[in-house]
């Protein structure tokens, strides 16, 4: 994928996608924005915000037992810095086998996926299909 490819697909996508999914709220946001430009990955990250009800609600993220792509990454009753009714638990597409803007053109990482905003949505869905099957 070149540099032009995925400034159109980043164009094309926006920086932002929040949607609920059986009755649970999910976002989506690009890191980088307001960033300096030297440390902006443009990478996606996924969230679910949970309720008191759901087993997984105040853990830290690296003992949720659900499956995610690149495992869990972030649990916090904050997102960005903005204090929320719930907790949120999410997960990013920085991992070694995903194109970030910087390294996209890196021939060590010329098997590299990039992770679209199509793919996030897939797997807070599945996330979520996890959680429900979870409160049985």
């Amino acid at each position: 994928m070149t540099r032009e490819e995925l400034n159109a697909i980043l164009q094309k996508e926006g920086n932002y996608k929040a949607f609920e999914y059986k009755g649970y709220k999910c976002r989506i946001l690009r890191m980088g924005e307001g960033m300096d430009p030297e440390y902006r990955m443009f990478h996606l990250c996924g969230y679910v915000l949970l309720t008191k009800e759901d087993r997984c609600y105040g853990k830290e993220y690296d003992t949720i037992p659900y499956t995610i792509h690149g495992g869990f990454t972030y649990s916090s009753h904050r997102l960005h810095n903005q204090p929320e009714e719930g907790w949120r638990i999410g997960f990013d597409c920085a991992h070694a086998c995903d194109i970030s803007l910087p390294y996209q053109l890196n021939s060590e990482l010329s098997s590299a996926v990039y992770r679209t905003m199509d793919y996030v949505e897939e797997e807070l869905k599945r996330l979520v299909d996890q959680i429900v099957a979870d409160r049985g």
